[in-house]
C-alpha cells in the first residue's frame, strides 16, 4: 500500500494533556498506527477515535461485484423465461420416484 492510500487513526483525546503526557500518547498511537498500517493523528479535546479511509476503491469493487451478480440473474431469467415455452409434458412420477397411475 502506498504511503498516500493508508488510512488515517485519529484519536481524540477528552482532556488537554501535558506536553510529556501528549509527547507519550502520541508514541504509542503511532506505534499503533504503524502495526495498524495506518497513518496517525493525536487531537486533544473529544473522546473518540476512528478509521478513515478512501472509500472509493471499496465502492468501485462492490459496483463491479454488483454488475457481474446483475448479469448473472438476468441470465437466470432469461432461461427460466425460455423454460417456460417448452412444452409441457404430463407428470410421470411422484418427487419420491414412485410412478403415477
Amino acid at each position: 500500500m502506498s504511503e498516500h492510500a493508508k488510512p488515517l487513526l485519529v484519536v481524540k483525546i477528552p482532556q488537554m494533556l501535558s506536553k510529556e503526557a501528549s509527547q507519550k500518547a502520541d508514541q504509542e498511537i503511532e506505534l499503533i498506527a504503524q502495526r495498524l498500517g495506518m497513518h496517525h493523528l493525536v487531537v486533544a479535546g473529544g473522546s473518540d477515535a476512528h478509521i478513515e479511509t478512501d472509500m472509493r476503491p471499496l465502492l468501485t469493487e462492490l459496483i463491479a461485484e454488483q454488475r457481474k451478480t446483475n448479469l448473472l440473474l438476468a441470465s437466470l431469467i432469461e432461461a427460466m423465461a425460455d423454460e417456460n415455452e417448452m412444452v409441457e409434458r404430463p407428470l410421470r412420477t411422484y418427487l419420491n420416484g414412485e410412478p403415477i397411475l
